[in-house]
């Protein structure tokens, strides 16, 4: 039997602190422990998983298998039939994601449509 870990990122191995991510105390001693048993799963949607990889093995010195929304999100855009999207968000990043041949609009939420979210 092979034991396998799916883990949550922020809030788990690392905190965010103002503009910087800092390891949580005891992160680097599970993964050491744990080195070749870990998927990582988180919910940003602003980095791909391979981003967030990067920034793992740049931060603890391992390599591990991360997965994002952004990944899903990315995925689920190949498959559909969509020919125009808008995009709420000043993130303009996404935008080089899209699919050839889909038109795309990019603007943040006007102050009304904030109200109700």
């Amino acid at each position: 039997m092979v034991f396998g870990i799916i883990l949550d990122l922020d809030g788990t191995i690392y905190r965010r602190e103002k503009e910087s991510i800092v390891p949580i105390e005891g992160a680097q001693q599970f993964l050491d422990l744990y080195p070749n048993n870990v998927i990582a799963l988180t919910n940003t949607g602003e980095h791909t998983g391979h981003e967030i990889t990067k920034k793992i093995e740049d931060m603890f010195n391992h390599s591990i298998t991360a997965f994002t929304a952004f990944d899903y999100l990315l995925s689920q855009l190949v498959v559909s039939d969509f020919t125009e999207i808008m995009f709420l968000s000043p993130n303009i990043k996404w935008k080089s994601y899209i699919p050839n041949g889909v038109e795309f609009y990019q603007r943040d939420l006007y102050s009304n449509e904030a109200k109700l979210c």
